[in-house]
This record gives structure tokens, C-alpha cells and sequence, in this order.
């Protein structure tokens, strides 16, 4: 049997992250009739077509409990490390001697992994975002070059010893980017890596456009981490003289924010959203979205702004350049390079018919983009590994 791991949960409409990933290869891989089970940290009212399950009978339980009486008490980085300890916990029990093969979508259950390589099943971890460590690093530098103090997950001293000891178990890592197999190889080298380039977001055909509002609307739209590049963004924007406005929406992590009010409270045209349940209409009124992120495996919003034909602005540390054409799909800059940005952001305002016309050829790429080669390249792999 090949045994599917997901940090994620499945709900009443399937399954979100890299969890989608497991799903989808499970599902391949059943339909191809190969005895699969996936194993999720809850399930909700979703049917699979193949066995699956919640990591144990109780998780519902112990994570009511987690987020309403322990989670107040906690920092987010710390409820994220117990509840990555305790889904290992039950997840080990999970693990079998019939079992050809693992495949994790995340390296944060040693004790699992452990079990696994003690009966000689060999471990293939799929991961969503770039290495840790080099994250970790990243953030690290980030937060000293502006002079402020960040702890979050990513610099969590237990968690980043928990992932470690849990890649060191580790036997095939498949990679769905460049940018990711770049940061994985150069901490892990001794490691097997497999390239499969992919989206890991479905996308569904769709021919509208955006309707751009009559002035130049620059959108970015991120849960605003250290990594998604913000501050370079703003930092552009300030160095640019266009007559237009930098829209920015979604969440800003505390420290994040402590630097743009100091940096930045006096740019003009600027508006903050926060928190939003969905980007669609900031996208359809938009001009061009910038990604400006430092490192990122994807990101999503790249993908729904191609859907509606708006073109993107994107760091070379994102994943999704791999399949972006420099000038015809899209435009790829130096991460942190704010005055190459600024200068992009004045070509597209002093060129709107071209600007448009790059975000129709990027729709037109997505919508060619084939998600169910990307699953069976990733099933073929699978299958192919120790010769199974």
C-alpha cells in the first residue's frame, strides 16, 4: 500500500495546499489500481473514491480544544508547532509493515518518518514551499537589515529542530519548482531530487477580463510575511512618479507593519485593505499585480491574476517564473531590487495597450495548462521509484 500523508484537512469541498497534491496523486494512483490510503489531520463531510481518513478518531476534539481553550495562550508559531506534534503523534500509528512507500507532504513528523525507515519503507517528501532553513536565514537577515526583532514560524528554534530531524529521514524529494529544488538541494544534498514543473492550483478555463479602473491601479495581495516583499514594494513605489494607486490587500504580520509605519506612513495613493475572504475583485479593477516576494513556491495570486488577464510583476525567487515568459506572459525582476521594480511599474503605466496585451497571453498560457499531466507525471515518479 502507498501511504499519503497531508498536514492539511479535507472538507466539505476537498482538499486545500499541498494536501490537494496528495489527494489528486492518491487518486491517480487508485484509479490505476494501486492500493492507496491518504491520511489527513481532519475530515469533514468529503467522500474520497479511495480510503482515507482523519489522523485519528479524536482530532476534532483535541483540536476544539487546541483553538479555544490552549491557542489564546500560545504565540501562532507555537499552537503551529504543538499542532504539528501531536498530529505526529497519531500519525505514527498509521505506519505498517505492508507498506511499498510513504509520500509526505511535510517533513514535520520525525517520530512517523522514523517508524517508517526503522521497517525499511522508504519516505518521498513533495514540498509546498522552499527549504526552511533558507527561510529561516532570509527572515533573520530581513528583520536585522530593518531593524526589528522577528519570531514567527519560520525562526521557531524547536519547530526548524523538529523539520530537521524529520528531513534527515527523508529518502526522495519531488519538486514542482526551480526555486524550491534549488533551496532543498543546496541544504540537503545528499538527498534524491525529481523535477516535476507544475501549478499546484487547478485552474478552470475562464475568458473574462479584468475591467481596470480608469486609473493606473497597481494591486499586491498576500498574507504579508517578511518573505512576500512588501517593504521593496513600497520602497518602489515611493521612488516612482506615476499617477496611479498601489492597492494593497490582505493581512500584515505585527513586525511587518511596525517597519511600514516607520518607513512609509507618508506615501500617497496607497490604500490598505487587511484582511479580505477573497482577491477576484481587486483583481478585475486592477492593472498589473505585483508578487515581490523574496522566496515563495508559488504564488497563487499570479495564477488568479492570469485568470482574468491581468499581467504580473514577479521576483525571480518565485516559483511560478518557471513558466513565465519574460515580456510576453509577464515580467521577472531582481528579488529586493526595488529600483528595477519602480522601473517596471513606469513602463507599464507609460504602456497600457502593451501592458494588456501581456495579460492576455498570460491567461491564455493558464488556460492551456494541463493540472491532470502535472498529478500523473507526480503518480509516474512515485511509482517508479525503488523500481515499485
Amino acid at each position: 500500500m502507498y501511504l499519503f500523508i497531508s498536514f492539511q484537512s479535507l472538507t466539505s469541498a476537498g482538499a486545500g495546499g499541498t494536501g490537494k497534491i496528495a489527494y489528486e496523486v492518491a487518486r491517480d494512483l487508485f484509479d490505476k489500481k494501486q492500493p492507496v490510503k491518504l491520511i489527513v489531520s481532519a475530515k469533514g463531510k468529503f467522500t474520497t473514491t479511495f480510503p482515507s481518513a482523519p489522523v485519528s478518531v479524536w482530532s476534532r476534539y483535541y483540536l476544539f480544544l487546541l483553538n479555544k481553550l490552549i491557542a489564546p495562550w500560545l504565540k501562532p508559531y507555537q499552537k503551529r508547532h504543538l499542532e504539528e506534534k501531536i498530529f505526529d503523534f497519531f500519525c505514527s500509528f498509521h505506519i505498517q509493515r505492508d507498506q511499498k512507500l510513504v509520500f509526505t507532504t511535510t517533513p514535520f513528523i520525525p517520530r512517523t518518518l522514523k517508524k517508517a525507515k526503522q521497517l525499511g519503507i522508504p519516505v518521498v517528501f513533495f514540498p509546498g514551499t522552499p527549504e526552511e532553513n533558507h527561510i529561516a536565514e532570509l527572515v533573520t537577515r530581513e528583520a536585522n537589515h530593518w531593524n526589528v526583532k522577528a519570531q514567527d514560524v519560520y525562526t521557531y528554534q524547536p519547530r526548524l529542530a523538529v523539520y530537521n530531524k524529520g528531513m534527515s529521514l527523508v529518502d526522495d524529494v519531488i519538486c514542482h519548482s526551480s526555486v524550491i529544488e534549488s533551496t532543498y538541494k543546496k541544504n540537503w544534498p545528499g538527498k534524491k531530487f525529481i523535477s516535476c514543473a507544475g501549478l499546484l492550483k487547478p485552474v478552470s478555463i475562464n475568458h473574462e477580463e479584468a475591467t481596470p479602473s480608469a486609473s493606473f491601479t497597481v494591486l499586491y495581495a498576500a498574507h504579508t510575511v517578511w518573505l512576500k516583499g512588501l517593504q521593496y514594494l513600497l520602497k518602489a513605489w515611493s521612488e516612482v512618479s506615476v499617477d496611479g494607486e498601489l492597492l494593497v490587500v490582505g493581512s500584515i504580520d505585527p513586525t511587518v507593519q511596525r517597519v511600514i509605519d516607520r518607513e512609509f506612513s507618508s506615501l500617497k495613493n496607497v490604500s490598505f485593505t487587511g484582511a479580505v475572504s477573497g482577491i477576484d475583485a481587486y483583481v478585475k479593477r486592477s492593472t498589473v499585480l505585483i508578487c515581490p516576494s523574496l522566496i515563495d513556491g508559488g504564488p497563487v495570486t499570479v495564477m488568479e491574476a492570469m485568470r482574468y488577464a491581468v499581467p504580473s510583476i514577479l521576483t525571480s525567487m518565485c516559483g511560478i517564473k518557471d513558466f513565465i515568459r519574460e515580456g510576453e506572459t509577464g515580467w521577472i525582476i531582481e528579488a529586493g531590487n526595488s529600483k528595477e521594480l519602480a522601473a517596471r511599474i513606469k513602463w507599464c503605466y507609460e504602456n497600457p495597450l502593451a501592458t494588456r496585451e501581456v495579460g492576455r497571453a498570460a491567461q491564455t498560457m493558464l488556460n492551456q495548462y494541463d493540472f491532470k499531466d502535472f498529478i500523473e507525471n507526480i503518480a509516474s515518479e512515485t511509482l517508479a521509484l525503488r523500481n515499485l
